[in-house]
């Protein structure tokens, strides 16, 4: 009996660390996504070019800052879905929001001419992927409420 709960115990954060990878690798490549687009942003609105390295690089050194701080509230969000029950629901609504954001990042570099048109079917499907984590997320939360159901381990 206590070797199974040492066994879940185990399985549990094994699988709180696999996804808390997840999401900090997409968060890895918001990093870089929000970085090409604050640049385009900037330039599009035509910055003086002296500028623009500075610009550029205390934006990669903010958004890394911001990137490290989402790693660590993810990491402790994710623990305590494990303890409530919650986790997948906490997994699908955060990945789901980062889908969310890379839409609208790459959204805005289309729209700026700086993304090529072959990127819209890539932006129709981080949409699709948002909507359809996000809406999961919530589904799992409203039949948690309804029927007293919970994903604990």
């Amino acid at each position: 009996m206590i070797e199974k709960k040492h066994g879940k115990a185990i399985f549990s954060s094994f699988l709180v660390v696999l996804m808390s990878t997840v999401s900090s690798g997409v968060g890895l490549i918001l990093w870089f996504v929000l970085k090409d687009t604050f640049m385009t942003i900037l330039l599009f609105n035509s910055i003086d070019k002296w500028k623009v390295p500075a610009a550029d690089q205390f934006s990669f050194l903010i958004i890394g800052i911001l990137w490290l701080m989402f790693v660590f509230i993810v990491f402790h969000f994710y623990n305590k879905g494990k303890q409530n029950g919650r986790f997948l629901h906490t997994f699908l609504l955060v990945t789901g929001c980062q889908s969310l954001i890379l839409f609208i990042c790459e959204s805005i570099m289309v729209l700026l001419d700086k993304g090529k048109v072959v990127n819209i079917f890539l932006v129709t499907c981080e949409f699709l992927i948002a909507c359809i984590l996000i809406s999961c997320s919530l589904f799992i939360k409203a039949k948690s409420k309804d029927n007293k159901a919970t994903a604990k381990f």
